[in-house]
């Protein structure tokens, strides 16, 4: 056999290997029982052979080193509590038995078990399970409780627990009034006090409740003490009429969870600021004196369309905001950032706006107005109802045919071809017993913020890859085995 035969069980050969390799990796290398965790720590954190020892000495526990470790016991010797020394936190440990270990660690990432039951014989090989209790892993104080049955029977009488001890680190959050929106603290702003600030243990602030919460104090900080290095995150519990703006990440935008990976014994901080918003309110009365002044007697205007502006000038196509006067004559823009606004009125036909006035007595028609952090700030739109008859020194005029021109006493009016006697250049109308301008104004929606954008990775399904590698190795097989057949099909 020879030629493109040897080619084909090369080919085989090669799938197969190929195919046993996909399926080890997409198994993950379980081809078995998984591998036990030894209790000379072989597969774990911490050897159990190592670190701070308590020992019984027959009559009470003792430290080794001398004074390293404190204990508290129950009578029955059901309890054991473990006090590691000031700074230090408990992240481990193997409790030695009759014919076995248990072990607990903290070390798992992302996860805090403080009760975690496995027993570990002397061969090396999982034992009996949940004989013990233990409680407080990744604190200073650990309590370990032995449970009296008859399937625990071998692990009674305590011989030693070997601890492993870290030095704890901090995690110190502050809060403050970014008053002016810029993202930092400068020294002229406030710390805020009473923001429920939250700390999770892993990255993204993630699951159903935090690991630790507290309350800013009076100089607005958080202290989250005794931790155990790894990943945290960090957030505020949003307040209402109050809008984050610190920290913001390389493009600007807000970053409502913090990460944070803490090394053993490290301190970070966290600073977190927030901006409080403002608020506009707009009045609209009758000005039935048309004096630029709201009097008692004048009443309130409702349905009317006021257009709330960002920048000065009310300019744009589209208002930011519009809202219709209410029953009481208002409109209220709520949640409002500092910065620059503009409100202006929509004009209606027979009215007159009459107020606000400047200091020449002109009606301004655009009211411009830079609102502060938290401001509340009142805009009042008077308008006088335009009394419409005769009026000037002669006739209205005909409308509809060549009229006159307004000759000798005549109104005044130009009604070019029958026109009703007024001038309707570039958006002004004259009008008899007064003058009324309407201007059409509006303004850029400008954007807002910053958009968050979430980034997902992941990779192909082990399984599926598993599943790939088995269909190589059949693959394989089949060429090993069918070429030499055809081979001497073929040599007939």
């Amino acid at each position: 056999m020879a030629g493109p035969w040897r080619v084909w069980l090369a080919l085989g050969a090669l799938a197969i290997i190929v195919g046993l390799a996909l399926f080890a990796e997409g198994s993950g290398g379980r081809l078995g029982s998984p591998a036990p965790a030894l209790a000379d720590g072989a597969g774990s954190p911490r050897d159990c052979d190592t670190g701070t020892k308590a020992e019984w000495n027959g009559s009470q526990w003792v430290s080794d080193p001398e004074g390293e470790l404190t204990f508290e016991t129950t009578d029955n010797d059901e309890y054991v509590t473990i006090k590691a020394p000031e700074g230090q936190i408990i992240m481990a440990i193997c409790i030695k038995s009759g014919q076995g270990a248990f072990e607990a660690d903290d070390w798992g990432e992302g996860e805090h078990r403080d009760q975690h039951s496995r027993v570990i014989t002397e061969d090396g090989q999982y034992g009996v399970g949940n004989c013990f209790d233990v409680s407080g892993l990744g604190t200073d104080q650990v309590i370990v409780r032995r449970f009296d049955s008859e399937t625990c029977s071998q692990f009674k009488g305590l011989s030693h627990i070997d601890v492993s001890l870290v030095t704890a680190g901090s995690i110190t959050v502050v809060k403050f009034e970014d008053a002016n929106n810029n993202g930092e603290r400068d020294d002229e702003e406030d710390l805020l006090s009473d923001w429920t600030i939250n700390l999770y243990q892993g990255h993204d602030c993630e699951g159903d409740e935090p690991y630790r919460s507290d309350e800013t104090d009076g100089d607005g900080q958080v202290v989250f003490g005794d931790l155990p290095p790894g990943d945290y995150s960090v957030a505020e519990v949003p307040q209402d009429g109050w809008q984050q703006t610190a920290p913001r990440d390389e493009s600007g935008n807000v970053v409502e969870c913090v990460n944070v990976t803490l090394a053993e014994g490290g301190e970070e901080t966290v600073v977190l600021g927030n901006v409080e918003l403002g608020t506009v309110t707009v009045f609209k009365f009758g000005d039935a004196n048309n004096d630029g002044e709201r009097d008692d007697e004048e009443e309130l205007l409702s349905g009317w369309t006021i257009n709330l502006y960002q920048g000065h000038d009310c300019e744009g196509d589209e208002p930011y905001r519009s809202d219709e006067t209410d029953e009481n004559g208002q409109v209220v823009f709520e949640d409002l950032l500092p910065g620059q606004y503009s409100v202006s009125e929509e004009q209606r036909t027979g009215w007159q706006q009459t107020a606000p006035r400047d200091e020449s007595g002109n009606v301004v028609e655009c009211v411009n107005f830079t609102l502060s952090s938290g401001e509340s700030l009142e805009v009042r739109f008077g308008n006088a109802e335009v009394v419409t008859g005769g009026g000037g020194n002669g006739g209205t005029g005909d409308t509809g045919g060549n009229g006159d021109t307004g000759g000798n006493g005549d109104t005044g009016d130009t009604g070019g071809n029958g026109d009703s006697g007024s001038t309707g250049g570039d958006g002004q109308q004259q009008q008899q017993g007064g003058q009324q301008q309407v201007q059409q104004v509006g303004a850029v929606q400008l954007p807002r913020g910053g958009a968050g954008q979430a980034l997902t990775s992941g990779r192909f399904p082990a399984s599926l890859q598993a599943i790939a590698g088995l269909a190589l190795v059949a693959a394989g097989l089949a060429l090993l085995v069918g070429t030499p057949i055809l081979a001497r099909r073929r040599g007939r």
